[in-house]
């Protein structure tokens, strides 16, 4: 009997069993089918082998059929090896006559895997091969399912307002600090056996509320089991839009309802003239002139803050021979200095403001609750929808303790009048 009156016949049968209700499948109707006939021809030894899935890719079940339905009827281990063995040749063969990529790599998986390929021929238990890499299979766009990498967030502050003023843990809602001020008198020279003099402090107590800053977005479960890095990203991508917002309320805060009283709302405008730096002076006169202001209040200035455009302006200024004129002093990162303080650039400034300051001593932020980043579906129609919802907030007090130790500039060129 041929192969394909073996084929034909199993078939016949399979059809029979189906429409019996003897099988579920069409394929469990050929096992059968097989068991069936085998036991009453012994033709079918060695010779129902090689019946080859097609490999559609548009039929599941024929493509998990690949390598061929190898029925055994002896059951003896030299004839199981001989099945294999056989099939083995017929795979080399398809082997050289398909060329693509794709159909290589798969018969070379499946040459690692003979012994699951035995087995299965017998079980036909499911069972997994971890098919080879393989390189640009040339496929048409949109056949198959993109492949995401680990997302990259979008763009924030290189450098943080809390980079340069101290932080300190809290327990309390409120920060309540002292003021001092020279009240009167003061410490002189005095002869031997005279009244000492007297002097005293204004002592004015202060308070800073704990603010709470926070937000939440909500994502699609897809995104955190589908895509590499999804909590990761959220992870580091949240705390940087924290702290763009945090760095808007230290710097710009207007002390109303929920906001922090900012450094540079309660900064002391820049006056002018001093010594020679006027109003029609250039940037770096101006910022030096700042430093000026404030060691004359007795404090020192730890850091500056500008624009992006007025950081641009100290970079390109000239003299009048068109000669770079900027005193920097460079450290391995390049940070642009003056007299040995650093200079910052920050988008929550605008054009031609700046802010000097003695950001070490002069204020400081009290931590009540660090950046936190939760994870929940309890929110909403969450649970229903297969939605996530990604919370990020903080709580913050920033007391200023002495708010001449901050001095905001304009860097606006005026003629003097």
């Amino acid at each position: 009997m041929t192969p394909e009156e073996i084929q034909a016949k199993i078939e016949e049968k399979a059809k029979l069993l189906f429409d019996a209700g003897k099988a579920t499948t069409l394929e469990e109707a050929k096992s059968i089918a097989v068991k069936l006939l085998s036991e009453k021809d012994s033709a079918f030894d060695l010779q129902i082998k090689g019946l080859k899935d097609s490999m559609d890719a548009k039929d599941r079940e024929q493509k998990e059929a690949i390598a061929g339905l190898t029925v055994k009827l002896d059951e003896s281990d030299k004839a199981r090896e001989e099945a294999l063995t056989k099939m083995n040749r017929i795979q080399n063969k398809e082997r050289e006559a398909r060329k693509s990529t794709i159909q290589s790599a798969l018969y070379d998986s499946f040459d690692e895997h003979q012994e699951t390929l035995k087995n299965w021929a017998h079980s036909k238990k499911a069972f997994e091969i971890e098919m080879k890499a393989v390189g640009n299979m040339g496929v048409v766009a949109g056949s198959v399912a993109p492949e995401f990498n680990a997302p990259v967030g979008v763009a924030h502050e290189l450098v943080h307002a809390r980079n340069v003023i101290p932080v300190s843990p809290t327990n309390s809602n409120l920060i309540k600090y002292i003021q001092f001020t020279r009240k009167e008198g003061s410490i002189a020279p005095v002869a031997a056996g005279a009244a000492k003099p007297a002097f005293d402090y204004t002592q004015t107590v202060k308070e800073a509320a704990v603010r709470k800053i926070a937000g939440h977005l909500t994502v699609h479960d897809e995104f955190l089991e589908d895509v590499i890095g999804a909590r990761d990203f959220l992870a580091t991508e949240l705390p940087e839009a924290y702290l763009d917002v945090e760095d808007s309320q230290i710097f710009k805060g207007d002390g109303t309802g929920e906001n922090l009283n900012g450094l540079y709302t309660a900064a002391t405008a820049l006056t002018l003239p001093k010594g020679t730096v006027n109003t029609g002076s250039n940037s770096w006169d101006k910022i030096a002139a700042s430093l000026a202001q404030v060691r004359r209040n007795l404090r020192a200035t730890s850091a500056i803050w500008v624009s992006p455009e007025d950081y641009m302006e100290l970079l390109i200024n000239k003299g009048d021979t068109s000669d770079y004129t900027y005193p920097i002093q460079s450290d391995a990162t390049g940070q642009l200095r003056i007299g040995g303080v650093p200079i910052f650039q920050h988008s929550v400034f605008a054009q031609n403001q700046g802010l000097a300051g003695d950001f070490v001593r002069g204020t400081r932020i009290f931590q009540k609750m660090g950046m936190t980043v939760k994870f929940s579906t309890e929110h909403a129609s969450n649970f229903t929808s297969n939605l996530t919802t990604v919370l990020i907030e903080g709580r913050i007090a920033l007391p200023i303790y002495y708010p001449e130790s901050f001095i905001k500039i304009d860097f606006e060129v005026v003629a003097p009048v």
